[in-house]
């Protein structure tokens, strides 16, 4: 039967196919070889039937023999097995990747490639991929992984690339995968390397289930200071946070982080700019946010706590309100600082004071209300308040606090006031200093009374009268708010006011004209 032209063109092609084969064989081959030259030495070569000794090679059955006389055998090196091992044997993963959260790649390479190249290579096939990616190499001679990047210098054989699977915008999907595959296998096609791809069902299932799981319990909570009258300054706005222990950073918020310096909470402007170090002198804003995420946090009701104390202090300190995202106002849990100021006088009244002065200031909120509940206090027992017996601290360092109660002190004895109420502790306490100072006894000379009842207080000599402000209260009620928030994912506006005490110790007497 005569051959037609098409089965002779088929026979051809079939043809070039095998030989094409064959050659890529052969280059595999040759490939392999060179890879394998550094394990044996220059000198040695192949054995060949023709050039084995006589006896080897041949039929004639040989039983194997235990005994003393027989010949050792030659062990591999400890190097030549922990190389070999390392090109053939896939490493465990990375501590950092947790296939349950990742889609893993394994990259091998029998020629070990630099990662920077690799890097940077894969960055350009990888374009658009909306998750992050982690690129580690493992270290043959370390015999551990290593973060990967685009200036790494180190080469490798064995390659993990790491695609997360969910973030808060939602699940990995087919586009993503089919991303990172396509574009991996494109970076192996130019290295001559291979990729081990896991399945694509699996993962996004995986990814769909991990997706609803965080959605249940991923809390972010935040919090708005927002300005009453006038914009907050950039320069003030930064001196409290500072001073509050945060840190500004690239991102352009500040950071309260721990001693691992992880963060814990951050505050950002709440307008679209973000803040710059240089450029805070002239900034002015309307407001601030404070943002807890409660996942990443090991202490959330503590970090909340101390978010919420920050807010308070930025809040009276910049004549602010802190407000939900609504601009309703916040759940909070308040001192009665008018109840407590009322007592304090009320004491010393009955103590048998009549020129009753007070240190005090405009820095915030609480002071401003204990500067109110004393007006209140002095009128309703009667008693005038002398404009020279109301002094005002403008700051909080010690120098000038003990200048601003020792011009009170100093007045001529019959000016002066028998007793002075301090707006908090720290005030009172260096009004004792101060009267050391000018030769004036507490409480002989003049009685001195604070607020708040810190643990200086009773340690002070001599130990300091004041008014106690239920803290471990306060904070028994604020966690009780968080897990209300955290249950029910919704802030009921609540402003609980908690009552003072009065702590009688030594630091008031009776006048010393009476």
């Amino acid at each position: 039967m005569a051959i037609s032209e098409l089965q002779m063109g088929l026979v051809g092609v079939g043809g070039a196919v095998v030989v094409g084969i064959f050659a890529f064989n052969k280059w595999q081959e040759r490939k392999q070889r060179k890879a394998l030259e550094p394990l044996v030495p220059a000198s040695a070569q192949e054995p060949v039937l023709s050039e084995l000794p006589a006896g080897v090679g041949s039929t004639e059955r040989v039983e194997p023999v235990i005994s003393v006389d027989a010949p050792a055998r030659v062990q591999p090196s400890a190097k030549t097995v922990k190389d070999a091992s390392a090109r053939r044997v896939p490493p465990l993963l990375p501590p950092e990747v947790d296939e349950r959260a990742d889609w893993v790649v394994r990259v091998e390479s029998i020629e070990p490639v630099v990662a920077g190249r690799l890097w940077q290579a894969a960055s350009e096939q990888l374009q658009g991929i909306t998750k992050p990616v982690r690129w580690f190499g493992f270290s043959d001679s370390d015999n551990r992984w290593e973060a990967v990047g685009p200036n790494s210098g180190s080469s490798y054989h064995w390659i993990c690339v790491a695609l997360q699977l969910v973030d808060r915008r939602g699940a990995a999907g087919d586009a993503d995968l089919a991303l990172v595959s396509d574009g991996l296998q494109r970076m192996c096609d130019i290295f001559m390397a291979i990729p081990s791809l896991p399945a694509k069902g699996e993962a996004l299932a995986q990814a769909a289930e991990l997706d609803r799981f965080c959605a249940g319990v991923d809390i972010q909570i935040g919090v708005n200071v927002v300005a009453r009258e006038h914009a907050f300054a950039g320069t003030k706005l930064r001196g409290l946070a500072e001073a509050a222990g945060l840190e500004l950073l690239e991102d352009g918020c500040f950071h309260a982080r721990d001693e691992q310096g992880v963060s814990q909470f951050v505050l950002g402007n709440l307008e679209p700019s973000v803040f710059v170090a240089e450029d805070m002198r002239g900034l002015t804003t309307q407001g601030v946010t404070l943002t807890l995420d409660v996942p990443r946090v090991a202490d959330g009701v503590r970090v909340f706590e101390r978010m919420m104390a920050v807010a308070q202090q930025l809040a009276e300190a910049l004549n602010g309100a802190v407000v939900d995202d609504n601009r309703s106002g916040f759940n909070r849990v308040v001192t009665d600082n008018a109840q407590g100021t009322e007592t304090a006088i009320r004491y010393l009244v009955k103590k048998g004071h009549a020129k009753i002065g007070l240190v005090t200031s405009d820095l915030t909120t609480s002071f401003r209300e204990r500067t109110q509940g004393y007006a209140r206090a002095m009128k309703h027992h009667g008693l005038s308040s002398r404009p020279e017996w109301i002094r005002i601290v403008e700051r909080t360092e010690d120098p000038h606090i003990h200048q601003v109660f020792g011009d009170l002190l100093r007045l001529p004895e019959g000016e002066r006031p028998s007793a002075v109420f301090a707006v908090n502790d720290h005030f009172a306490l260096n009004g004792v200093r101060a009267a050391a100072a000018l030769g004036l006894r507490v409480p002989e000379d003049v009685s001195i009374m604070g607020f708040d009842d810190t643990p200086f207080a009773k340690a002070a000599t001599p130990n300091l009268t004041t008014i106690r402000v239920q803290n471990f209260r306060m904070g028994e009620l604020a966690v009780a708010a968080l897990h209300r928030l955290m249950e029910t994912r919704r802030s009921e506006i609540e402003c609980i006011v908690m009552p003072t005490e009065l702590v009688e110790r030594d630091s008031v007497g009776p006048p010393r004209e009476a």
